[in-house]
């Protein structure tokens, strides 16, 4: 009886940290596009600064992992940027092989380009 209940508390467990990582990442992804729109243009430039800083990172971990079936071939990637240029987290969205690859392979740099202000979310898609 007790190992059920320890299952069953782990598996809730597992569940809701899954669905707050989710949570986290679309929170982190609205607030990333709603700085990237900023009227004084500081996110779109910030934005223009941290894709020229990814840019070779990230076709590397695509074309490692590029292996996975095509359909499955999307990765969305949020970095949270300290003040300093150290990435605080990176996160990864949607769930599959492919993002699972990609999370596993991509080496970014050390440090970002400095952020206007701290914990600024990043996207490089934008």
């Amino acid at each position: 009886m007790k190992r059920v209940v320890y299952v069953s508390l782990v598996t809730l467990g597992a569940c809701l940290a899954i669905a707050a990582g989710d949570r986290d990442f679309a929170t982190l992804l609205a607030e990333a596009a709603k700085k990237y729109s900023l009227p004084t243009k500081a996110g779109y430039d910030y934005a223009a600064k941290f894709s020229d800083w990814s840019t070779e990172p990230m076709p590397h971990s695509m074309n490692v992992c590029g292996s996975q079936p095509f359909t499955n071939r999307y990765c969305d990637i949020i970095a949270v940027v300290a003040a300093d240029g150290h990435s605080r987290r990176v996160l990864f969205s949607p769930s599959n092989a492919y993002v699972d690859c990609v999370r596993k392979d991509l080496r970014l740099g050390p440090t970002a380009p400095k952020p206007p202000a701290d914990n600024w979310p990043a996207n490089p898609s934008h």
